[in-house]
């Protein structure tokens, strides 16, 4: 953060080239796409409670929380947000959770924004939460954005965001968003880009790059719920999304139906296990288009993806290290990189996101 934007954006050029020279032995100079202005940007953030409730981020490598006023990388209402519920568990004497005693009510908040729409999630090791009459009053004050405010129950010792149990108490269950053209129901578990601006002109890029037309068989491999999907569909003849998360395939599912769009078809498995599956019944995508977890994706899939011979494979990225890994495997598998961009969805942090065109080679 101490560095200035246009610094900010070569630097994240040179991680991704040099990423790819060390790891995948493949030389490129990345374009890189920047934000204007590059703050407010976050959809979606996640506030763990202090005891005395307080709220703000965990200190580095431990769960202290440092307490804060704002972050402006978030909605500029979070923080109206965050100072409701800490007073409502001062106000009340809400006994905050302890990781240790495994005692206490509320975690977390969980706060999901959109042009027009936010969604409140209060994550809590119960059914239930003190005054919830008071709390939802007081939230819904602070503006008319809120349409939806959900008790997320995390009963579990675990350090994840949320537990598997929501509870509406007030409005809408799913938060309304729009990407691309495409209106999207997202519920407290679903993937969704937190940057929609800078998706934009990611997933604009993703297109230019898969050059889909009419005849085309697209693959979309780790699709969450289905935003590259159906920004594809409205091009190719078919699409098929592969996505592990039940909700995200209920979601991917629904927005398909909501969109009108009907040449899209989704599988709930893991990836390096239906794929293999798809190719062997005789799936031939033209098109593959990869957006995997930090992790990568494995090479069991991108096998079967060497196997169905696509003519161009887009990888879209969050992680260069594994971006770099996995393309080095596919050009042993008879590809070569094209072109590569970088767009800085995650301003003022190291992170950069990518998205790569590989071909066939003939």
């Amino acid at each position: 953060m101490t560095l200035d934007y246009s610094e900010q954006l070569e630097f994240k050029k040179r991680i991704v080239s040099d990423a790819m020279m060390r790891i995948g032995k493949i030389d490129v100079s990345p374009e890189i796409i920047g934000m204007n202005p590059p703050e407010r940007y976050r959809n979606k953030m996640v506030f763990p409670i202090g005891k005395d409730g307080s709220w703000g981020f965990y200190r580095e490598r431990s769960h202290d929380v440092v307490p804060l006023k704002d972050c402006l990388l978030g909605d500029s209402l979070n923080a109206e947000i965050m100072n409701v519920i800490s007073r409502h568990i001062v106000r009340f004497n809400i006994p905050v959770y302890d990781e240790i005693t495994h005692k206490g009510i509320i975690r977390r908040a969980f706060i999901r924004s959109s042009d027009r729409e936010i969604m409140v999630v209060i994550s809590a090791n119960s059914e239930s939460i003190p005054h919830e009459r008071e709390l939802i009053e007081c939230l819904r004050d602070i503006s008319d954005k809120i349409t939806g405010i959900i008790l997320n129950v995390n009963t579990r010792r675990t350090n994840l965001v949320l537990g598997e149990k929501n509870i509406t108490l007030w409005g809408k269950d799913k938060l309304s968003a729009e990407l691309c053209g495409l209106k999207y129901e997202i519920s407290p578990h679903s993937f969704f880009q937190v940057n929609t601006v800078q998706t934009e002109k990611l997933y604009r890029r993703a297109m230019e790059y898969a050059a889909i037309s009419k005849d085309d068989t697209v693959m979309d491999v780790y699709c969450g719920i289905g935003t590259i999907s159906l920004t594809a569909a409205k091009m190719a003849d078919k699409v098929i999304g592969i996505e592990i998360v039940p909700h995200a395939i209920e979601d991917a599912k629904r927005n398909a139906l909501n969109n009108g769009i009907k040449n899209a078809e989704f599988y709930c498995s893991a990836a390096e296990d239906i794929v293999p599956v798809l190719v062997e019944r005789g799936e031939r995508p033209s098109v593959v288009i990869l957006d995997p977890p930090r992790k990568g994706s494995d090479e069991g899939t991108l096998t079967a993806i060497i196997k169905a011979q696509p003519k161009r494979i887009v990888y879209v990225s969050c992680n260069p290290a594994t971006l770099a890994r996995d393309a080095k495997f596919l050009t042993g598998g008879g590809y070569s990189v094209q072109k590569i961009t970088a767009v800085d969805m995650f301003p003022y942090t190291t992170h950069v996101e990518c998205v790569v065109l590989m071909s066939r080679n003939f």
